[in-house]
């Protein structure tokens, strides 16, 4: 089909006759038209060029784009048709600094059929070379030869066309890069990582160039969007100097910090006042020009951390500098930082691992003469290879993204321990940043809920993350309990001793304080070399601080839980044991979740921690509240008696349910009311709660953690007034629940409540059944043993008329009286839908 055409010779222009290579010259046309005065580089070719925008974006955006970078290349160019493009007027009026071709054309034209020599594609390049050399008299010209190919009769011609290209070369104005070396391993194949599945076009791995030829160790500012950061930069100093304690800087690993480490950095950093000045892309001659032109002015930096990111971006231009010279310039970096702020430590980050034999040969030699400028005192080296790399010596590919250059988050946290301020972990210390913000916040939240606060956690991440990994578990039982959250992510012992001394908590008269043991974890995460007595001695002062300001509290150490880290778990285990010994089971209590979070063989119960290892899930929170439950969290009613009526903090929920009642009173011909087993009958058992107790009219009245004397108060509060029910069931969670107060109440003073509870019932609705569900099994001896006892009291009032009782211990039980465990939720308390079920089977005769 294409026999009409005739060709031309590769050195003779030639446009394309393609409706779409015209209409993509005619865009480029109109770009350059639009864009004259931003373009300072130029990259032209075929589809190596063009790709850099799909394939390599991520660069391209990242490094080019920013610096002025136009991207000429149309996909399948041959030489002809970049010499009538270069003619035809695409680059009219452009004043670019760098030129960049590609010998991509030269391998299309060597594609074509009849295929031409090497010499006379050869020809093409040259002539591609003179023109753009005519066109740019100022510009510098670099030329990228061919990339190592599959093909063999291609690749031999590439290579001789090659040689021969690297001869135009002046290293001056004209300059050759041969990638040959840099894309193929030992034995001269091709690096599959660095090439598409083609072996021809480029991965974004594959995509790495040029720079502007200025020595290491000269200051040099980058252009376009690198400038428009610079300024950011500034501002940003200007903005924050006094909130500014540490200074990151460095290239796209230090910045990258702020993405795939975000967690890390926001957690850790942050609240410390550290402040990230990487940009992606930077050299030492960007670093350099970025220091000595105000972007640091104004600070006093406690410490400077300074990865040699920029030594690799160095490294990478072409021509390529020698190891000395790129060493020269980072040596530069840390003399600049040193006259400019003599009173900070400086903390090299040497080169990290890397997969280019030439690149990572040169940053072995600099990682060694760099380690000669650390005195141990004012600058300090930090060689993160062996913590990098396996035995063999290679990356361990879980700490490096896809790239084998870039950190993941798990390689950010080899890093991540540099930055802490040498505090002792008994000292008060307070963040910063956003950290003070939080602690103003929780200050504030004090004075405006003094009367309302009842009791309150404190920690650090454990306890914050409460009220959302834990939210069900939060919302529905400790705030309606006046229980606060004072948690802060990444504290330490000193954070939280400085927010106890510092106005905090000030006002609050609490009956359970929870301190968890998350600050002295911190402690030792951020600093291995502290000591288990030093982070015990942290949290011994954090007890001390709140027995002295809270004399008329209970107190509940929350244990070290269970961890993968050995070194952090040996030590957290001994200070559990030295903890321990503070309680005195009277105003201190101590509890150690390890037998609950752990399987027989001592490892992490999977479902209780998220994938971390370190936070709870939803589960691990309500064996965590299972255990502190016991010990007395039931904070309104502890002390009153089971058969008295007594509010509690979920006033809101209360209200709630008595406007319910008003707006549906017409609709309400029965109703369950107790404590969390009735509550979430609607989220467990929400299936066959919807199918059939909603259908007949059926009104659920439970809340979570309520006791015997919350549902007298609520009976007696409006909340169920107006109803003419059928049917109401009444369970014995609110029994349970005040067993699990402390000091706990006797099994007759819970009985007495449970009796006053149908006793109301049967005078507000005297043609109602009532139907009272006894306790269920349970796994704690000394509850369960009472339970039985009340089981068989209120077996009594059931008189199989009005009222009738309904004990599901047979059919919740094996012939061991073991609970069934598809019965009953991970708690070992509440029900599944299968155990909701076997409820509603025993009952539904009694209910119809």
């Amino acid at each position: 089909m294409w026999s009409g055409i005739t060709y031309t010779h590769p050195w003779e222009p030639r446009r394309g006759y393609h409706d779409w290579w015209l209409q993509r010259h005619h865009q480029l046309l109109q770009y350059t038209t639009d864009h004259q005065k931003q373009i300072h580089s130029v990259f032209i070719g075929a589809s190596i060029v063009q790709y850099y925008q799909s394939e390599g974006k991520e660069l391209w955006d990242r490094y080019y784009a920013f610096k002025g970078a136009a991207n000429y290349g149309i996909k399948g160019d041959s030489t002809s048709k970049v010499l009538w493009r270069i003619q035809n007027h695409e680059l009219d009026g452009l004043r670019p600094k760098v030129v960049v071709v590609s010998c991509g054309p030269g391998y299309n034209s060597m594609d074509r059929k009849p295929s031409p020599s090497g010499p006379d594609v050869l020809e093409g390049l040259k002539e591609i070379v003179c023109e753009l050399r005519a066109k740019f008299t100022a510009a510098k010209v670099i030329i990228i030869g061919h990339t190592p190919y599959t093909n063999p009769s291609i690749s031999e011609r590439s290579k001789q066309i090659n040689v021969e290209m690297k001869k135009k070369a002046d290293d001056e104005n004209v300059f050759f890069i041969d990638l040959t070396p840099y894309m193929t391993d030992s034995s001269g194949h091709q690096i599959p990582a660095l090439f598409l599945s083609d072996h021809l076009h480029l991965s974004l791995e594959g995509y790495r160039l040029c720079s502007a030829d200025v020595h290491p160790w000269e200051p040099q500012p980058g252009s376009g969007g690198w400038l428009q950061r610079h300024q950011q930069l500034s501002q940003y100093t200007h903005d924050h100097q006094k909130q500014i304690h540490a200074i990151f800087i460095g290239a796209s690993i230090t910045d990258y910090y702020q993405s795939d480490g975000r967690d890390l950095w926001n957690s850790y950093y942050v609240p410390k006042g550290a402040a990230n000045y990487g940009i992606g892309g930077d050299s030492t001659s960007n670093v350099l020009w970025r220091i000595q032109n105000k972007e640091l002015d104004g600070l006093n930096p406690k410490v400077v951390v300074v990865s040699c990111g920029p030594g690799y971006n160095t490294m990478n231009r072409n021509p390529s500098p020698s190891g000395p010279d790129v060493l020269r310039g980072l040596e530069e970096i840390v003399k600049e930082l040193r006259a400019k702020f003599p009173a900070a430590k400086v903390i090299i980050i040497g080169h990290t691992p890397y997969i280019i034999q030439s690149i990572s040969e040169r940053s072995k030699q600099i990682n060694v003469e760099l380690k000669k400028t650390a005195d141990d005192k004012n600058v300090f080296f930090i060689d993160l290879t062996p913590n990098l790399t396996d035995s063999s010596g290679h990356q361990k590919p879980e700490l490096f993204k896809g790239d084998h250059l870039h950190l993941t988050l798990a390689g950010y946290r080899i890093v991540y321990k540099l930055c802490s301020a040498d505090v002792h972990p008994w000292e008060p210390q307070p963040g910063s940043g956003r950290w003070l913000q939080r602690h103003k916040q929780l200050s504030q939240y004090t004075r405006d809920h003094q009367k309302q606060i009842h009791g309150f956690f404190i920690g650090a991440s454990g306890v914050a993350r409460f009220e959302t990994d834990g939210r069900q578990l939060w919302d529905s039982y400790y705030e309606p309990k006046g229980v606060a959250n004072y948690g802060i992510g990444g504290d330490t012992t000193s954070n939280v001793l400085w927010r106890i001394q510092n106005q905090e908590l000030d006002g609050l008269t609490p009956k359970v304080i929870v301190m968890t043991s998350g600050p002295e974890f911190n402690t030792m995460h951020h600093n291995e070399s502290v000591s288990a007595p030093d982070v015990l001695r942290g949290q011994q002062e954090i007890v001390s601080e709140l027995r002295a300001k809270f004399m008329a509290a209970k107190h509940i150490i929350i244990g070290h839980t269970p961890y993968t880290n050995p070194s952090i778990s040996e030590r957290s285990k001994q200070i559990n044991v030295e903890m321990k010994k503070l309680a005195d089971n009277n105003t201190v209590f101590f509890i150690d979740l390890t037998p609950n979070l752990t399987d027989s063989s001592g490892h992490q119960l999977p479902e209780l921690f998220l994938s971390d290892h370190l936070h709870l899930s939803l589960e691990g929170y309500r064996h965590f509240s299972t255990v502190v439950t016991f010990l007395g969290i039931e904070l309104c009613s502890a002390d009153v008696h089971p058969w008295e009526p007594s509010p509690t903090g979920w006033t809101q929920r209360h209200k709630d349910l008595v406007k319910y009642t008003r707006d549906h009173q017409q609709q309400i011909h029965g109703f369950f009311i107790g404590a969390s087993i009735v509550n979430n009958y609607q989220t467990d058992g929400k299936e066959l709660w919807d199918s059939y107790y909603t259908a007949k009219g059926v009104a659920n009245y439970g809340l979570g953690g309520d006791s015997t004397s919350n549902v007298l108060w609520r009976i007696q509060d409006k909340e169920v007034d107006g109803l003419t029910p059928k049917v109401i069931v009444i369970t014995s969670g609110p029994g349970f629940n005040s067993m699990n107060r402390n000091p706990s109440p006797s099994a007759p003073d819970v009985l007495r409540g449970q009796q006053e509870i149908v006793s109301e019932l049967r005078a507000k609705f005297t043609a109602a059944k009532v139907i009272i569900i006894g306790h269920t099994p349970y796994t704690n001896p000394s509850i369960s043993e009472r339970s039985k006892q009340i089981n068989v009291e209120l077996k009594k009032l059931a008189d199989n008329n009005t009222v009738f009782f309904i004990d599901l211990t047979p059919n919740l039980t094996d012939s061991s009286g073991h609970q069934i465990p598809e019965l009953f939720k991970s708690d070992h308390l509440h029900l599944t839908l299968a155990g909701y079920r076997v409820w509603h089977k025993v009952m539904q005769p009694l209910f119809e």
